[in-house]
Parts: structure tokens; C-alpha cells; sequence
């Protein structure tokens, strides 16, 4: 069967798309010379899909996608937009439609679901399962160069060559960025001590400041005079992260954004597990409790408190920054037989 269109359709979280964007790429490779590659997942990623070769789909095509979800036959007329196109579904773990769209029949379209998550959690990344799945699913090899590909293509509309900052006489260029925020209340980290390393990080001349996103200003974060910025749009902030000295957060989409355009980034983890979640090249600090990893995908999460990040010190978070600004021109990866460590211990 000749496609006449791939669509490419992911409607996961901020981290979850970052980690998949190699995914994009490849397909664009792949494909782009023999269809028209569309996107039709979350809009808000449409320019970052578009930096991987593919088009906004329009609202025909869009609609029928979100028909997908209700549907049991490629033989239901509002699926007619698709037929002719191979269809890419990136999520989590299971489809979200009928198992049985997933058979080809005449007329309909083909559609491969491509789950990031390890049925069992096993011993995969994020990362490397979805290689996997791609290489069985589809043929296609993951892009080991696409977090040059990203820097070119999507740092460069900013006008960015790297990070602004640079090391003048000893002293660190650019922004270090904490993101006090993450997705699930479970995985922060206490604000107080976001509060607490902020000013440490101040004392010690370093240009820091809190990065506070639409969830931090519903609820009403306060930064009690520590310099903070609330980026209005995507754009400016993976702008921001581009031009960080280092950043530093929770498992949260920030972090998989460092480590596209290159960041240093420390991340903490709590009740998810680093060696499925962490992102690549990240410098990792873990909770120390035995209870951890409790949670797959943050859906399983049952604790009302936060004692597992609470159990990270605010003085292992300063060292593990510092270390960071310290190695970043040799190591941006920060220590890696130390992440190394922490990695196999999950």
C-alpha cells in the first residue's frame, strides 16, 4: 500500500514529546521524500514538529484523527480524511482507540501505535524502548544526532549559537534556572527549599533565578524576592534553557529540554524511576527512601505527602549544581560514573 500522507500524532506531556522528538525526525527522514509528513498531535509542539520536517495537518485531517478515539472501523465515514495515509501514534503504553483500527482493511488507512513506557517497567529507558519499538515497529533506526538537529534548527530561530554564557576570568555566564514545578504535586520538591537554594546560589554571585509556569501561577507561587521569570510562551522558554549556565528540577518536561539543547541539568527524582524517566546526559539526585520508584507513569502514585523528596537535602542539591557549573565545559553531562551509579540502583 502506497501513503499518500504520514500523519504523526502525539498528545502526551511537554517531557514526554521532548523525548520523542528523535521519533519525529527519523520518520521525517524516512518519509519526507515519498509523502506529505502532517502533524496532528497537541498543537502547542506544531512549530517543534515542524522543525523535524513536519506540516500542521488541517482541520479535515484533524478532525478525523480525534475520530479515532470513538471508532471500532476504518468503514466509518468520518475516518474517510485518513484513507491513503499511514498514521504514527506515539504514547504512553496502550492505544487510546480500538485495538482493531490497528489491522489495515481496504480503503482505511494503516495506523502503528508506538508505546514509550515498558509493559512491565522492565529495565529500558524511555528512550531506548521507544527505539526498540520503532526499529520493530517500523524499520527506522533512532537518530543519535538529533540533539545537534535540534539545536540547529530550533535554537537557531532564536538566533542562538549554544549557551550566551561563558567562562570570563572564572566566573560562570548565564542564568542558572530552578523549576520549582512539576506536573504531579508528588514529585516536587518543597518550594522552601527551592526558596533556600535560590538564595544560596545568589550569595555565592551566581545569576540564578526561578522559573514559574502556568501551574506555579494558579497556585500562587511565591518567591518571596528571589528573581523569578514566567515564560509567556514555549518558544522562550526552551530560548531560556538554551542560554542557561545549568538548569535544575524535577522529573519534569524542562529537563528533557536541557538536555536537547545541550544544558547541563540537574533532575531529581522522587516517586518515578530515573532509569526510565531520566533525561539523557542528566546529572540525577534520587530520594533516599526505600519506597522509590512507586510509579510508572505518576497514575499510580497513592501518598498524600511528599516525604520522598523531602528526603533530598538542600546542601546535596547546592554540591550537585556547583559540580555542574564546574565541569560544564569539559563534562556537560555532569559526573557520569556518578549518574552511572545512582542509574543502576534504580
Amino acid at each position: 500500500m502506497h501513503d499518500d500522507k504520514i500523519i504523526l500524532v502525539h498528545n502526551g506531556a511537554l517531557g514526554d514529546f521532548l523525548i520523542a522528538w528523535p521519533a519525529l525526525l527519523a520518520v521525517a527522514r524516512q518519509y519526507g521524500n515519498e509523502a506529505a509528513l502532517l502533524y496532528a498531535g497537541r498543537e502547542p509542539y506544531a512549530p517543534w514538529a515542524a522543525a523535524a520536517g513536519f506540516q500542521p495537518a488541517p482541520g479535515e485531517t484533524r478532525a478525523a484523527v480525534e475520530r479515532l478515539y470513538g471508532a471500532s472501523s476504518w468503514d466509518t465515514p468520518a475516518l474517510a480524511p485518513l484513507a491513503g495515509s499511514r498514521i504514527i501514534w506515539i504514547g504512553l503504553r496502550t492505544p487510546p482507540f480500538d485495538a482493531a483500527l490497528l489491522h489495515a482493511t481496504d480503503g482505511g488507512a494503516r495506523l502503528t501505535f508506538l508505546p514509550m513506557v515498558p509493559e512491565n517497567g522492565g529495565g529500558e529507558s524511555v528512550r531506548a524502548h521507544l527505539a526498540r519499538m520503532m526499529d520493530e515497529r517500523l524499520a527506522l533506526p533512532w537518530p543519535e544526532d538529533a540533539a545537534t538537529v535540534w539545536q540547529e534548527r530550533v535554537a537557531r530561530w532564536h538566533g542562538l549559537n549554544g549557551r550566551s554564557g561563558d567562562e570570563k576570568n572564572g566566573e560562570i555566564g548565564g542564568d542558572v534556572l530552578l523549576f520549582p514545578g512539576a506536573g504531579h504535586r508528588a514529585k516536587e520538591w518543597p518550594a522552601q527549599r527551592w526558596l533556600d537554594l535560590a538564595r544560596r546560589l545568589l550569595d555565592r554571585g551566581l545569576s540564578c533565578r526561578l522559573v514559574l509556569g502556568p501551574v506555579e501561577l494558579e497556585r500562587g507561587f511565591d518567591a518571596q524576592g528571589v528573581p523569578a521569570i514566567a515564560p509567556p510562551s514555549l518558544a522562550e522558554l526552551i530560548e531560556r534553557i538554551a542560554e542557561a549556565a545549568a538548569v535544575a528540577g524535577a522529573d519534569t518536561g524542562p529537563m528533557h529540554a536541557a538536555a536537547l539543547t545541550g544544558t547541563p541539568a540537574l533532575a531529581l527524582f522522587g516517586p518515578t524511576g530515573a532509569r526510565l524517566w531520566a533525561p539523557a546526559e542528566a546529572c540525577i539526585l534520587r530520594a533516599d527512601v526505600d519506597c522509590r520508584p512507586c510509579s510508572t507513569t505518576t497514575h499510580g502514585i497513592a501518598c498524600a505527602e511528599r516525604d520522598c523528596m523531602e528526603s533530598i537535602a538542600v546542601d546535596a542539591v547546592e554540591k550537585s549544581v556547583l559540580e555542574i557549573l564546574d565541569v560544564k565545559k569539559e563534562k556537560p553531562a555532569c559526573l557520569s560514573s556518578q549518574t552511572s551509579r545512582l542509574l543502576q540502583k534504580q
